[in-house]
């Protein structure tokens, strides 16, 4: 469940990016906080069973971070938005990757066996 970590991984990158380039309003930073407990929470939903489908909804959270942006900001942008941008396209990439991805197909295994 790699993909999972590295969501993980970029929620808390969110969720300091406002310290590290000290920029941007408080809607700003409220809203890199808001956007990291959704990725952070999405990803560690993905674990459990019942809701092993969580990472899905992080399709909708880079939506957002990548056409929210420009949306809501004017141009130029700066770099915390850009890296907004840059974590909302990793985070549909990694969204559409499956769980359990390292692992053969079910079919593979009783053939080996």
């Amino acid at each position: 469940m790699w993909p999972r970590v590295i969501e993980m991984m970029l929620g808390l990158w969110l969720l300091i990016s406002p310290l590290i380039f000290q920029e941007g309003d408080s809607f700003t930073w409220y809203h890199c906080g808001l956007m990291a407990a959704l990725v952070v929470a999405f990803s560690l939903l993905s674990y459990r069973y019942q809701t092993r489908h969580a990472h899905y909804l992080l399709i909708l959270v880079g939506l957002w971070l990548v056409g929210g942006s420009y949306l809501l900001f004017s141009f130029p942008v700066n770099p915390l938005i850009q890296s907004n941008v840059f974590v909302g396209w990793l985070l549909l990439v990694f969204a559409i990757i499956p769980n359990h991805c390292n692992l053969p197909p079910k079919g593979w295994e009783k053939t080996i066996s």
